[in-house]
């Protein structure tokens, strides 16, 4: 049952691979069998973070990352299980959203596990763009979970984020709106919101870059933002 539902999956438009991860195993994927122990290294990466972000309260249940001129798209379940897909760059994210929901529900629903029905979303949700080089995305952008819905400790703690956030948007686009919000979920479950632990919020941002010229720019004005 789960191998048909993931075809079923890997059928949407702009899906090109895809596999289920459950309770710490994959089971069902229509990747290459090569990439089995990097996609499971991945996914675990993957669980961690939206462990981190329901720990404080934010309901992430989706991520997009650039893999090689594709996007990978990790979609949270009903807490149960995430599905990982290898998609189209210009991926229609919420059509899919939905669609692997809807799906994926009619499987948990078969072995036994409820999920609830997707909620009503608006016409329109965050498609970010993995890039500034990339194509700008056809559709309106509705901002993705930023500073301002974190809870730093203070005024000055928020005004400082906020500039990092902007900064990081500078050289990785929109799309540096969901790597922000899920890199901040970490930093303040790890460290705390509070002046004295930006650092570590830049040095958890530092990965996120391919480009060394990049990292040693963006990791220079950052310092000037915390210590100015």
């Amino acid at each position: 049952m789960p191998d048909t539902t993931l075809s079923t999956i890997c059928e949407l438009q702009g899906v090109y691979h895809g596999c289920i991860y459950h309770q710490q195993a994959i089971i069902a994927s229509s990747f290459p069998q090569g990439q089995s122990a990097g996609l499971l290294s991945a996914l675990t990466m993957i669980e961690q973070v939206f462990d981190a972000s329901h720990s404080i309260e934010k309901n992430h249940d989706e991520m997009y990352l650039l893999q090689d001129g594709s996007m990978l798209a990790a979609y949270r379940i009903n807490d149960n299980c995430i599905i990982l897909l290898l998609t189209d760059i210009k991926l229609n994210m919420p059509l899919t959203h939905l669609r692997v929901k809807l799906l994926m529900g009619k499987w948990l629903e078969t072995t036994g596990s409820k999920i609830k029905p997707p909620p009503m979303a608006p016409a329109i949700r965050a498609t970010p763009v993995i890039s500034p080089s990339a194509p700008e995305p056809e559709s309106p952008i509705v901002p993705a979970p930023t500073a301002s819905t974190a809870t730093p400790q203070d005024a000055a703690t928020l005004q400082k984020v906020e500039a990092l956030q902007k900064l990081l948007i500078h050289y990785l686009g929109p799309a540096a709106n969901w790597v922000f919000s899920d890199v901040q979920a970490i930093w303040q479950q790890r460290h705390g919101a509070t002046l004295t632990n930006l650092p570590q919020l830049v040095e958890l941002l530092l990965p996120e870059f391919d480009m060394e010229t990049d990292r040693i720019g963006f990791q220079q004005q950052a310092k000037h933002i915390i210590n100015p």
